[in-house]
């Protein structure tokens, strides 16, 4: 089941458009995919699948390293250049050109996202909604963030107590310890604006925005969070 709220859509003008939020996804680590393998009963033990995992990452990575494109019944991925040539002679430059990955779901994906069943659900008014990260530097919306880079996060209930350590705009990698964001320009309930640390790790990664802020005057006793919904793509510009 995918549970989903409406939220104002601020990429048009009207103000009555809406657009659908999911919420409250379930992120599967290695260690839970290896339980559901398990469960298939493939004869092998924990290790092994965990194994198995990583080598085949390594594998699929380092066919795309090498210019290669891969196919499988979960997705096709293929690298290519994005930027505009000047003339025919023209080289990669990479002040004005940069590779990026292109996905597109197999047919297992294709079949499987056939069987989602939808609710709409309600979203408590405490909780920060991320519904928008625009990368400052490319201009990527909701998909790549450059290192060293400003990001430009758009929602809302998004201010945060910025000396509580709690609080703050975190970057969770999908297996290393999460990274909070300290350099903040904007905080504000419906923008932040945050620099992107040049020495962070390559990769892909959730962000979320905690906070405890209420008011000037008041504090939430419990951390509200709220998670961005799509994994985004850290890289060099």
């Amino acid at each position: 089941m995918l549970d989903y709220t409406l939220v104002e859509n601020l990429l048009t003008e009207s103000p009555d458009d809406f657009t659908a939020h999911p919420v409250n996804v379930h992120t599967f680590t290695y260690s839970e995919i290896a339980d559901g393998i398990l469960k298939l009963n493939v004869g092998i033990g924990k290790p092994e699948v965990l194994s198995m995992l990583e080598a085949y990452e390594e594998v699929i990575a380092g066919i795309v390293a090498g210019g290669g494109a891969v196919s499988t019944r979960l997705f096709h991925a293929h690298p290519s250049v994005a930027g505009v040539f000047n003339t025919a002679s023209d080289s990669y430059d990479p002040a004005r050109h940069h590779l990026k990955i292109n996905l597109t779901p197999g047919l297992a994906l294709r079949e499987a996202l056939a069987k989602v069943k939808t609710k709409k659900v309600q979203v408590p008014e405490a909780t920060p909604l991320l519904v928008e990260v625009r990368d400052v530097a490319s201009g990527a919306v909701n998909d790549h963030l450059t290192l060293g880079g400003i990001l430009q996060i758009s929602g809302s209930r998004l201010k945060f107590t910025a000396s509580d350590p709690a609080n703050g705009v975190f970057l969770i990698p999908l297996r290393n310890p999460e990274v909070r964001l300290t350099q903040v320009s904007d905080n504000k309930p419906a923008r932040i604006t945050a620099l992107l640390p040049a020495t962070l790790a390559a990769g892909e990664y959730y962000l979320e925005v905690r906070t405890t802020y209420m008011n000037n005057m008041k504090a939430a006793k419990t951390l509200k969070v709220g998670r961005f919904h799509k994994v985004l793509t850290v890289g060099a510009a």
